[in-house]
């Protein structure tokens, strides 16, 4: 079970539209041939960063927070490939509502 956000980790990221710009075009693009390739999922970030002019790492931070309640951890790739597509639609889903 996913713990809750923190509301000071919530605050960092609700209320952001260019965040929410980026997520929505990673969202969009995100299925099972993009978390089970490499290449794919990076060129998905990066599409989705710079959908909103944010560089990489302003993304993947908070990212990591919508799809993990956590700010560090195991490579964001891997936790994604293990989730599966489904589980962080409903994740992304769930932060864009």
């Amino acid at each position: 079970m996913l713990s809750p956000l923190s509301d000071e980790l919530a605050a960092s990221i609700s209320g952001n539209d260019t965040l929410r710009t980026a997520v929505k075009t990673f969202r969009d693009g995100l299925n099972d041939a993009t978390i089970a390739d490499l290449d794919a999922f990076k060129g998905l970030s990066q599409s989705a960063a710079e959908s909103a002019g944010l560089k990489m790492g302003a993304f993947m931070k908070p990212l990591r927070l919508i799809l993990t309640h956590r700010e560090v951890g195991a490579d964001l790739f891997g936790t994604v490939h293990l989730l599966g597509a489904q589980r962080c639609s409903v994740r992304l889903d769930s932060f864009l509502s």
